[in-house]
């Protein structure tokens, strides 16, 4: 079966992950549902990415050095330009901590999805992030 080819109306997707593999891997799970993929090493990068061309949906994992995940929600939610981007924190912090890193983003539309995840499961947090 070919893969899914994004339209012009397809939603971009922008993923920060300092692991390399892990964006690879979430660029062709993304690629595969017909979405726009961009993807940055590290919040530095991403930030002059988002300035540049504004996604739909940023995807962060929270362990990042330099700038980790929730340091870069908390810039996206200061901004009135991307205060409203939804964003998805990845993380290997067990779902009872999902409240306290809601709270530390600062963000509007904040979601978390705990590592390691299943394609769908990741695939349904990011429609629900989108539709928000």
């Amino acid at each position: 079966m070919p893969p899914n080819v994004a339209g012009p109306g397809a939603a971009r997707i922008l993923v920060v992950d300092d692991d390399a593999f892990l964006r690879r891997m979430v660029r062709m799970v993304l690629e595969g549902a017909a979405y726009h993929v961009r993807t940055a090493p590290n919040g530095a990068e991403a930030l002059q990415m988002i300035a540049e061309e504004r996604p739909d949906l940023v995807i962060l994992d929270v362990m990042m050095p330099g700038m980790s995940g929730i340091e870069m929600a908390k810039r996206l939610a200061g901004d009135p330009g991307t205060q409203d981007l939804p964003v998805i924190l990845l993380t290997a912090v067990d779902e009872r901590s999902e409240p306290a890193l809601r709270h530390q983003a600062q963000a509007r539309k904040v979601y978390v999805l705990q590592k390691p995840f299943h394609r769908q499961q990741f695939l349904d947090k990011v429609g629900e992030a989108l539709k928000s």
